[in-house]
This record gives structure tokens, C-alpha cells and sequence, in this order.
């Protein structure tokens, strides 16, 4: 038959290879509009080969056809049912005992069925194998491929790492015996010699004994200097008055006095501008700004307080352990002055301060400039001006030490500085004006 006859064929009978082929096209869709849908994904694994010499190239299997036999095998589909936690599913499990009568476990079951659909073929000409795994839900097929490339990796790591942890775990055995077997040997030639009356020389002596000897010696060196460190503790020397301090040769090099600058306090004026352009423009500072000058309160301390530690019916500020820079406890009395100023603000709880420093530096820095204080200003400002003011109206600059944490010496040497009696009567009674009126 020519062409020209299947020509005249097909032309006389079009309608039927029509039919045919329309036939065909709507059964194709029916079926793929019937069977469900399926979803394929793949990931790809570096298989590091090490090069071989070539006797031994030809004497060991393939390296490919191995790894691929190990992706396929049941210890790495079973960690991942493991890593995915499909076993912990309620539903799986009673599917499980229908299918099998709960004969075997549920993880070999599920490790087979993840098997049926995986797929793990070596790239050409690479080290590269491609892992494929088909499945109905697409979210679960590329959990279940990835699950299986890392199974993969975590499997190969613990094939090379076992067997020398067995041969760890082997010569630690052996070393034990070796080592209990010496000790044995040990004793029994002391007590050979102990026995025959053999004294000890040089490369003759008893190991164990010298060290023991050795580590006496040492011990009582150690409690004979600790009984006199005791001793001269308990006698209440001077600690200037003790030999090893006045042998001391850097007690003879003459010290160098360097004059610190000196830190400005505030005035009642360069106090009030100050409050009073927290409570225009940032009322939330207003607690920290009349804490740190009418109390006192490091910055850093400031940052740590809560309202729970603000009493205001005893008048106290507790500053705890936690909270204190020096981890002493103390107790800060609270001033009229400063109970006025923080009683539109108290919380039953939380942070006096944000903390949120980026936030808080922002508004600190508008209200010292609002007040006119931003170029002559000091981190510790109005600590030193409490402890002036503190120290003029009481005039007990033990009282002042103890409220700020620090000692009297301290407080002379860094903190104080003369006032007037106007200036001091002045500050105490710094009080909030009312709205509107910031003057």
C-alpha cells in the first residue's frame, strides 16, 4: 500500500479518525480529572568520594550504587518518621493497626510506605544524587524529601564515627586493665620490700609513695599559711601594718596626683527649667529626672526601678541588692519636695523608666535642651547636686552617705560642694507649678 492509498483512505473515512481522536482526548481528561493529584519534589546531595589507589578501586563496590542503597534503606526512612514526627499522629497510628493488626511497629510500617514513592538516582557523570519523592499533598512531599536528604547526611556522619568510637571505647577498656594490672604490680613490690626490709633509693622508689609524700608536704605548707593569714585577720592589724604590705615595693614609689575636673551642680533654677520642660514635652522623664535630683539615684540604678519600690506612705525609696550598682542594699528618703513631683505620676507597678533606650535618650536630650542645659551639662549632675543639697540642709554628711551608697571620704572627695543657705532652702521647696505655667 502506497501513500497515495492511505491518503484516499483517511479522506474517505475523516470522520471516524476524528471521532477517534476526540474519543481519546475526552477519556485522557476524564481520567486526569478522576485519579488525584500528584506532586514530585526533589532535592540533590554532594556524595564526597575520596579518591582510591587503583587496586583498591578495583576491589570496592561502587561508591554511587552505595549511597544510593543507604537513602534506600529502612534505618534512614525510619529517622524520618522519626525527625517528622509522623508517629505521634492519632489517625496514622489507627490506620496502622487496621492495616496490620498491630503486628510489628509503627515506624517500620511508616518507614516502608516512604519508601514506595522514593526515588534516588545518581546525576551523570557527577557525585551528586537526586532524591525525589512523589506524594498527594505538596507541603508533605517537600518535608518528606528534605527529611530524607538530612536523614541521609546524619546517617553517613554516624557510619564514619562509629566504628572509631568503638575503637575508643576498646583501648579505654584495655588501658583500664593495663592501668588496674600496673597498680597491682605496684602494690605487691611495696609490699615485697616493706616485707624484706628493702629501703628505697633513687630509681628505686616507691612511685605512688613519693607523690603522696609530695602532695603532704604541700597540704601542710597550705593550712600552716592559712592558719597565720587567720590569725593576723582575727588580731585586727592594720592592713597597712602587716609585714607583706609594708615589704611592699610599690608602697615606696611616690604617688601621682592627678586633679580631677570638677563636676558643676545644678542651681534651683537650672532645676526647676529642667522639670518643667519634662512635664511639657516628656512627662513620662518626669519621675526619673525628680528621682536622680531630689533622691539621688544612679542613672543606672534608675534604670532597674519599679514603682513597688517607691513607698509613699512610709516615704522611702527601697534600692535592693539587685538594683543597687554595688549590690548594697539601702533605703533613700523620700523629700516633700520630691513626693509632690512624683505623686501625679505613681503606678501601682512597672518601670519608673522606659526601657527603651533609643526612645529615652531622645526625649532626655530635647527636655535638657528645652531647659537650656544641653552644653553645660554632666552624666552626673544631678547626682552631685542632690549630694550637695542633701549635705547643706542636714548637715550630717553621714546621713548623705548612707542615702547615696557611698562613704563620707567619697562624698568629700567627688560629691559636695559649699552653698548658700538661700540656694539650699530654695531647692527643697522647688514645687510643681501649676498647669500652663512653667515658670
Amino acid at each position: 500500500m502506497n501513500p497515495l492509498q492511505i491518503a484516499l483512505i483517511l479522506r474517505a473515512h475523516y470522520k471516524v479518525a476524528l471521532y477517534v481522536a476526540l474519543a481519546t482526548i475526552i477519556a485522557v481528561m476524564a481520567v486526569m480529572l478522576l485519579l488525584p493529584k500528584k506532586y514530585t519534589a526533589s532535592t540533590a546531595v554532594l556524595v564526597d568520594v575520596k579518591s582510591q589507589d587503583p587496586v583498591t578501586a578495583l576491589l570496592a563496590p561502587p561508591t554511587m550504587s552505595t549511597q544510593i542503597d543507604i537513602i534506600n534503606s529502612e534505618r534512614v526512612a525510619t529517622r524520618v518518621v522519626r525527625n517528622l514526627g509522623l508517629a505521634d499522629s492519632p489517625v496514622v497510628r489507627a490506620q496502622w493497626e487496621s492495616d496490620t493488626g498491630g503486628k510489628g511497629t509503627l515506624e517500620a510500617w511508616l518507614a516502608a510506605l516512604l519508601l514506595k514513592n522514593l526515588v534516588a538516582a545518581p546525576s551523570r557523570d557527577s557525585n551528586i544524587i537526586n532524591i525525589a519523592y512523589t506524594g498527594s499533598e505538596p507541603g508533605f512531599t517537600a518535608a518528606v524529601a528534605n527529611g530524607f536528604a538530612q536523614a541521609y547526611i546524619d546517617i553517613s556522619i554516624e557510619l564514619k564515627v562509629e566504628p572509631a568510637r568503638q575503637y575508643a571505647r576498646w583501648f579505654n577498656e584495655q588501658g583500664k586493665t593495663l592501668r588496674e594490672n600496673l597498680e597491682k604490680a605496684q602494690s605487691k613490690l611495696s609490699e615485697y620490700q616493706q616485707a624484706n626490709g628493702i629501703v628505697a633509693r633513687d630509681e628505686q622508689l616507691d612511685t605512688e609513695t613519693t607523690k603522696l609524700a609530695n602532695l603532704t608536704t604541700e597540704l601542710i605548707k597550705a593550712q600552716s599559711e592559712t592558719n597565720v593569714a587567720r590569725s593576723k585577720q582575727q588580731s585586727g592589724s592594720a592592713g597597712d601594718m602587716l609585714p607583706e604590705v609594708a615589704a611592699n615595693p610599690v608602697e615606696k614609689i611616690d604617688r601621682v596626683h592627678v586633679d580631677r575636673p570638677e563636676i558643676a551642680i545644678l542651681t534651683p533654677d537650672d532645676v526647676r527649667r529642667l522639670l518643667c520642660a519634662a512635664r511639657d514635652y516628656a512627662p513620662e522623664l518626669v519621675p526619673y529626672l525628680a528621682i536622680a535630683v531630689f533622691a539621688g539615684v544612679r542613672p543606672t540604678e534608675l534604670q532597674r526601678l519599679t514603682w513597688e519600690h517607691v513607698n509613699f506612705d512610709s516615704h522611702y525609696i527601697h534600692i535592693g541588692g539587685g538594683i543597687s550598682k554595688v549590690r548594697n542594699e539601702r533605703y533613700v528618703d523620700m523629700e516633700d519636695v520630691l513626693i509632690k513631683w512624683l505623686e501625679p505620676y505613681r503606678q501601682p507597678t512597672g518601670p519608673v523608666v522606659s526601657s527603651d533606650t533609643y526612645t529615652f535618650n531622645r526625649l532626655f536630650n530635647m527636655v535638657r535642651r528645652e531647659a537650656g542645659l544641653k552644653d553645660t551639662w554632666s552624666p552626673d549632675s544631678m547626682r552631685h547636686t542632690y549630694a550637695s543639697y542633701h549635705a547643706a540642709k542636714y548637715e550630717r554628711k553621714d546621713k548623705t552617705a548612707m542615702m547615696m551608697g557611698n562613704s563620707v571620704k567619697m562624698l568629700d572627695r567627688h560629691y559636695r560642694r559649699p552653698l548658700h543657705r538661700s540656694d539650699t532652702t530654695e531647692f527643697w521647696n522647688i514645687c510643681p507649678p501649676p498647669l500652663g505655667n512653667s515658670g
